[in-house]
């Protein structure tokens, strides 16, 4: 199962999560991930994944899921546990917070509760220093 989107954000990052894993940030300011490894400390409990894109823009992202074909370089590794059926992914700026857990403006995927290992990959122009599209490939462990 895969998922395509451009997205656009502009914070410079993009964010993968079950919205029942971050329910206790809900109620947050809607900038709480951009403190000292907020979103680092989120990763590593195992409730997002991320990538900083560097610059603001436009990327295709692809979300696949027990499909893994990764096109590009990877970038990083992480875990992902679901509890809910679904996965949204999009702009860091549409994390929980402000009294909103699940955006609708977030692209949604069906996925089955569980353990998932993220691999996260770059796409790039013909510049090896411009990205132009995102791969966050998860595999259930």
């Amino acid at each position: 199962m895969k998922s395509t989107r451009p997205l656009f954000t502009d914070t410079a990052t993009i964010v993968l999560f079950d919205p029942a894993r971050l329910a206790g940030r809900q109620h947050d300011e809607c900038d709480w991930w951009t403190g000292d490894a907020d979103l680092e400390r989120e990763e590593a409990a195992e409730n997002l994944s991320f990538v900083g894109t560097r610059t603001d823009g436009t990327y295709e992202v692809v979300v696949s899921v027990d499909d893994i074909v990764l096109d590009g370089t990877v970038l990083k590794r992480s875990m992902l546990r679901v509890e809910s059926s679904e996965l949204v992914f999009g702009p860091g700026e549409r994390l929980p917070g402000e009294g909103v857990l699940r955006d609708p403006r977030l692209a949604g995927i069906s996925i089955s509760p569980g353990v998932y290992e993220v691999t996260v990959s770059v796409t790039y122009a013909k510049d090896p220093n411009v990205p132009t599209g995102y791969c966050f490939a998860l595999q259930r462990r």
